[in-house]
């Protein structure tokens, strides 16, 4: 997965695994460089690895890649490999499950009331809930029943935002836009979004507070109040604001804006018809067509759906538009 998305260049094959999988790439060369300058000075290593150059940040991502898509997320432990059950196939209806002991021990059982018999296959479930995304992104392929429903997107603070890092600091996750589509409509729900689209002349502002014990903490202000830990739920304390439409106009734009460039990025980008069977094996290339047809229907729905809400946000507040907007412009 990691070569057919990395073949894209800057318009990556889908939009959910775009920002995990370039992140990804980043991470393993910094690995790899620094595994070659910290061996270099091993003679049995230099000499097998490294003068012949039998060993290349190819080969780095191979490893990474059997590594990864075959752990397992134990309760204890975290992420492991386990020899044997790491060969375990995925079902929608298994008929295993494993467990980790207070030894360490992690054991394969049969589920209550399922009976194997010679020649049987024995699966687990990776995940009954996991998005498409997720799926191929972690093992390499789609169930058939996998969710095909929602479109899980990055998102930031404006790049010329001087409070951009602050408000990243105070909200304490990483920020995402999650769209799910409905039977009706599709749904977009962005916490970050409030938060991103308010400025200092709203009344947000930030101070560093200096504890008792010596630590600095960094603090967000709304109108002198510490609202620091409602960061993550700013639309629920500026939203009886008498300029919450305006707020609103701002988050619901700025989300249409996302959505609309991720669409576009998603159809400009590499025809996976193209793919060269070769570098990237046939049943990936298909998986991977999948979850772009489906994203894309997603993000079309949305982009249809901001346009609607758009317009009674607009309407809803007196201000004009271009003046409205200008809280983007630092």
């Amino acid at each position: 997965m990691w070569l057919l998305v990395s073949a894209g260049s800057e318009a990556d094959a889908t939009a959910s695994t775009q920002t995990a999988a370039s992140g990804k790439m980043l991470a393993l060369e910094h690995e790899f460089d620094r595994i070659r300058e910290l061996s270099s000075d091993i003679p049995c290593w230099q000499a097998m690895f490294w003068d012949n150059m039998t060993v290349n940040l190819k080969t780095w991502l191979l490893l990474d890649a059997w590594y990864r898509s075959r752990s397992l997320e134990l309760p204890r432990s975290g992420v492991a490999l386990v020899p044997c059950l790491d060969m375990v196939n995925h079902s929608t209806e298994p008929n295993a499950h494993y467990e980790e002991t207070a030894q360490d021990e992690v054991v394969l059982r049969l589920k209550a009331g399922c009976r194997v018999s010679e020649g049987d296959e024995v699966t687990i479930s990776y995940g009954s809930d996991k998005p498409m995304a997720e799926m191929l992104y972690s093992y390499g392929f789609i169930p058939d029943d996998a969710p095909e429903d929602s479109v899980r997107l990055d998102y930031g603070p404006f790049p010329d935002d001087p409070l951009g890092k602050a408000k990243l600091v105070v909200f304490g996750s990483r920020p995402v836009l999650l769209l799910k589509e409905g039977r009706q409509s599709t749904t977009w729900d962005c916490p970050f979004s409030y938060l991103k689209c308010v400025n200092m002349e709203d009344g947000v502002a930030f101070k560093v507070a200096l504890e008792t014990d010596g630590g600095h903490h960094l603090r967000m202000f709304w109108h002198d109040e510490d609202v620091t830990e409602s960061a993550s739920d700013l639309a629920s304390l500026i939203s009886g604001d008498e300029r919450w439409p305006l707020f609103l106009l701002r988050a619901v734009t700025d989300i249409q804006d996302r959505v609309s460039e991720q669409l576009e990025r998603i159809k400009s980008g590499i025809k996976l018809a193209d793919v060269d069977g070769d570098v990237v094996r046939d049943r990936l290339v298909d998986s991977a067509t999948k979850l772009r047809q489906s994203e894309t229907r997603v993000l079309e729905s949305a982009v249809h759906q901001l346009d609607i809400e758009v317009c009674p946000c607009r309407q809803s507040h007196s201000v004009d538009i271009a003046g409205a907007l200008s809280w983007a412009k630092y």
